[in-house]
């Protein structure tokens, strides 16, 4: 008995133990990028996977990238209102694009969750 009742109390903690970042929300400022421009898996710009992750950045709508991606709503907020530059207006002229990696990276609470959370996204889904 003593035993079936201390496996019911610790199965729950030795599930939970696993690596993961669902649900970790990056510093204000954290960076993904090294000093080099890389990000901490090697991923660099004009990199396939690089690439697929701006694609998103640029073609995810704030929907998509907080429900699907399952960023933070304050990182997929951040994402598309750059897009939507001052006036935030979508398709308007002073729409921002997300052309280099550094440029996603300085995006308020865009760290390494946030883009290891889009790289996995856009290497599942490549329609973005």
């Amino acid at each position: 008995m003593r035993t079936l009742l201390a496996s019911l109390l610790f199965a729950p903690l030795v599930i939970n133990c696993g690596p993961s970042d669902e649900g970790i929300e990056d510093g204000e400022d954290d960076p993904f990028l090294s000093g080099d421009g890389k990000s901490d898996s090697g991923i660099s710009d004009g990199s396939p996977d690089g690439c697929a992750v701006l694609k998103l950045a640029n073609l995810a709508s704030q929907s998509t990238l907080d429900n699907d991606v399952a960023l933070t709503s304050r990182a997929a907020r951040n994402i598309a209102e750059f897009r939507a530059g001052d006036d935030d207006t979508r398709e308007t002229a002073d729409d921002g694009w997300y052309a280099k990696l550094r440029q996603l990276d300085k995006i308020k609470y865009v760290g390494p969750a946030t883009f290891n959370r889009m790289l996995a996204y856009a290497s599942a889904h490549p329609e973005y």
